[in-house]
């Protein structure tokens, strides 16, 4: 059963909205307000975003978009602190709590039938989160995942063609999917094909940032330091709302997975605790143990 919100937060000022409404550079305007105002005021900026697209594009994480139709250029916001950078993908979440608490419940069917061997239902819930929530570079990771178990290298070799045939020449889209499909092929060592991307994108002409992100996307592997957390987060919330919220999960693991001595522990603790209250994901309360070395989490209604 899904958890109800329960916290009362703060309205958006009016000084804040004439800002927005008065903007030319929307990107520029929420990356300044992401640096300055109060925390407190994160979510109700955040449900105000929809209202002020600019330039034919929202500053809101996307769903429902096509993989035709999929913009990958919508610009980033500005860097700010990691402690801000959380609670900004906090609020996100809250925000949008009911839409993944919905998709957490269709993943978890396709994880169950994916183990049971269920390869046509897990296909079909596939479509169906396709269809609810657009695409994702979450969905293209499993997908590919699914053909190869189901079809092997020649599905998968035929989804990657799908992918070309619908985005414009030189796209990321099906040079990932090309570079996943190589990855889940059973010939591949998974050391070399690590080896061959890393020196792959080392040589490309693109931002360290950029950079850091096409190699957790292809590979799964990053660094747990504020600069690349905060980066990586950046880039999905461009990007669609399930990639955004699995990246921070993701994020979350590796960075409590490190040694104390050189990562803080607790950076995390505030922005699990209030999704704790909202999403039905046993992964967050796990989390919270490692965050807040405190097993009550253990005993959270997700974590059973």
């Amino acid at each position: 059963m899904s958890k109800q919100r329960q916290n009362i937060h703060r309205k958006l000022p009016t000084s804040i909205k004439n800002m927005l409404r008065g903007s030319r550079a929307i990107s520029r305007t929420v990356s300044n307000l992401r640096s300055t105002i109060d925390i407190d005021l994160f979510l109700p900026l955040v449900e105000a975003l929809p209202l002020f697209a600019a330039q034919g594009y929202s500053m809101a994480p996307t769903m429902g978009v096509s993989l035709a139709r999929f913009r990958i250029d919508i610009p980033t916001l500005s860097a700010v602190s990691i402690e801000r950078e959380l609670a900004w993908a906090a609020a996100v979440f809250v925000h949008y709590h009911s839409a993944l608490n919905h998709f957490l419940n269709l993943k978890s069917q396709v994880e169950w039938n994916l183990l049971a061997g269920g390869y046509d239902v897990c296909e079909e819930t596939l479509d169906r989160i396709e269809h609810e929530f657009g695409f994702s570079f979450w969905l293209l990771d499993v997908r590919l995942a699914l053909l190869q178990e189901s079809g092997g290298l020649e599905a998968q070799k035929a989804f990657s063609a799908l992918t070309r045939s619908v985005r414009p020449s030189g796209d990321m889209i099906p040079f990932l999917a090309a570079q996943i499909s190589w990855r889940n092929e059973d010939t591949t060592n998974p050391f070399l094909y690590r080896q061959t991307t890393g020196e792959l994108f080392a040589e490309a002409p693109i931002s360290e940032e950029f950079r850091a992100y096409l190699i957790f996307k292809s590979t799964g592997q990053c660094t747990a330091d504020p600069r690349t957390i905060s980066a990586l987060l950046r880039y999905d919330a461009s990007h669609s709302l399930l990639d955004y919220y699995e990246t921070f999960v993701r994020l979350a693991a590796v960075h409590l997975s490190q040694d104390e001595s050189k990562y803080n522990p607790g950076v995390f603790a505030s922005s699990l605790l209030s999704l704790e209250k909202v999403l039905s994901d046993f992964r967050l309360s796990k989390l919270l143990c490692l965050a807040t070395r405190d097993l009550a989490h253990l005993n959270s209604p997700g974590c059973k």
